[in-house]
């Protein structure tokens, strides 16, 4: 936890969230930038903290339609299980494999 980083830019993160209308994400993110010292974002549909994990990107589009890092509606974080339930809203069933990630 980095208190003093996430008062500086938990505002960002929770102008994120207001702007496109998460009004549960943004509360959530003021609870745990400005009182617990959380830096991070949280998910976007359920507004919680979750472990860090990976997707391939063209599968994380195909999932949340989202375009991409150059695309105009590029952005956004879900958690495991909102990206599980938006997958199987779109017909995507998904098998997930844990593996540790040694960073280079």
């Amino acid at each position: 936890m980095d208190r003093a980083y996430a008062f500086r830019n938990g505002w960002r993160w929770i102008g994120w969230y207001l702007r496109r209308g998460r009004l549960l994400p943004a509360a959530r993110q003021v609870w745990l930038a400005y009182v617990i010292g959380w830096i991070s974002e949280v998910c976007q549909d359920c507004g919680r903290r979750y472990p860090l994990w990976r997707a391939d990107d063209k599968l994380y589009s195909r999932v949340t339609g989202r375009v991409g890092r150059n695309g105009e509606r590029a952005g956004g974080l879900f958690c495991h299980d909102c990206f599980d339930t938006r997958a199987e809203k779109r017909g995507i069933t998904l098998q997930w494999v844990p593996k540790e990630y040694v960073r280079p």
